[in-house]
């Protein structure tokens, strides 16, 4: 029996904390933590409220473990009616800052 083995490679920008958006309202931070628990490198969850929206932070060892669990949880449905899906991307404030260039115009 041969095994499959999918190598997913980091993009540019990759980072090893994830940002997860469009959660159902009622998703629990156990929730959460069960479905990324199991992803290699995971570290740990952190479930938020904002603007009355729940997002999460998902914390994992390296950049390379993010990135393989943001790959296979892509659009995952908690539940029936959740029909979209969670997006998952890299956290923007976990990224290194761009440094500002120079106006060459002086």
């Amino acid at each position: 029996m041969r095994h499959s083995t999918t190598i997913y490679r980091e993009p540019q920008g990759a980072c090893p904390t994830l940002f997860v958006n469009n959660l159902p309202r009622d998703v629990t931070e156990r929730e959460m933590s069960i479905l990324f628990r199991f992803m290699p490198g995971f570290q740990a969850s952190r479930l938020i409220s904002k603007e009355n929206k729940p997002i999460c932070f998902v914390d994992f060892v390296d950049a390379s473990s993010a990135t393989m669990a943001m790959h296979m949880l892509q659009g995952y449905r908690l539940d029936a009616q959740h029909l979209q899906g969670i997006t998952i991307e890299f956290d923007r404030g976990s990224l290194p800052r761009r440094r500002e260039r120079a106006d060459p115009r002086g």
